[in-house]
């Protein structure tokens, strides 16, 4: 049971680990002063899930979360992409 929740854990780790690894886009989108408090604490929380009580449903909405906001994210960074050619044109 034990080997399941850890399991659990580093999956949420994961996710918050890859939230926090966007962190440079998201300056670059200029979306950094908007999300800054939102990114100190995904970190701080990111050191504490250790021992945390998950169930599979909720790390997988997490997930699912996570996802959507890459997404998003990606959504975000083409946007831009098209923007900046359309201007420069």
């Amino acid at each position: 049971m034990q080997d399941k929740k850890d399991v659990l854990r580093a999956r949420l780790r994961n996710c918050l680990l890859t939230i926090v690894e966007m962190e440079p886009i998201i300056k670059d989108l200029d979306l950094q002063s908007a999300l800054s408090s939102e990114f100190r604490q995904v970190k701080e929380f990111s050191g504490r899930i250790s021992g945390l009580d998950l169930s599979q449903s909720e790390v997988e909405k997490i997930e699912e979360a996570t996802a959507l906001f890459l997404q998003e994210l990606e959504f975000s960074r083409e946007w831009i992409e098209i923007t900046n050619n359309h201007i420069l044109q």
